[in-house]
């Protein structure tokens, strides 16, 4: 038997006795239908900042090269890339792979994921944040120094990710043109 309680942003199960796989179920269910709930919640924030990742990929790209203002708009557009992969790196560690179907499901996306070449790259930054978090309890605190100390694999993938962005943004002036 299971006593249910809600609190402010979330639901606490109390177990009597031992659970049945019914009782499992209903509980996996509930979580689900909870994050469910909080992702729905969080969505126009995270459209928002999937908005102003968009522009500012935009205002990169259109700003004349060597420019003062491209230079402004890349700091701009890296820093945006940088806080989404940041969060996505701490989707990744927090082993909530369904996480990413739901803000898939839910249109809160951010910036429409990664691009599919720079997984790999993304997949060796999220091993070594995960050695090191994972390690022990994780917390806030644990997770930024993580991040800080590598850094280096993070400059990896995102040295790809940036070429990537580029050949998409060459790419779709290509097909422009050619329409």
């Amino acid at each position: 038997m299971a006593l249910a309680t809600a609190g402010p942003g979330h639901a606490q199960i109390a177990w009597i006795g031992k659970p049945t796989i019914g009782d499992n179920l209903r509980r996996d269910l509930a979580q689900v239908a909870d994050a469910w709930r909080r992702l729905r919640d969080q969505a126009p924030a995270a459209q928002a900042f999937a908005a102003e990742n968009v522009a500012a990929r935009k205002a990169f790209f259109a700003a004349a090269p060597d420019s003062e203002a491209r230079a402004v708009a890349g700091r701009r557009f890296a820093e945006l890339l940088h806080q989404k992969d940041k969060f996505n790196v701490v989707i990744a560690i927090s082993g909530l792979d369904a996480l990413g179907v739901l803000l898939s499901a839910s249109g809160t996306q951010i910036d429409g994921g990664g691009p599919e070449a720079v997984r790999p790259a993304f997949r060796l930054w999220v091993a070594a944040v995960s050695r090191d978090v994972l390690a022990a309890v994780p917390d806030r605190a644990r997770v930024a120094a993580a991040l800080v100390r590598h850094d280096d694999a993070y400059q990896v993938y995102r040295a790809e990710h940036d070429q990537v962005e580029i050949q998409a943004h060459l790419e779709s002036l290509a097909d422009a043109q050619g329409a």
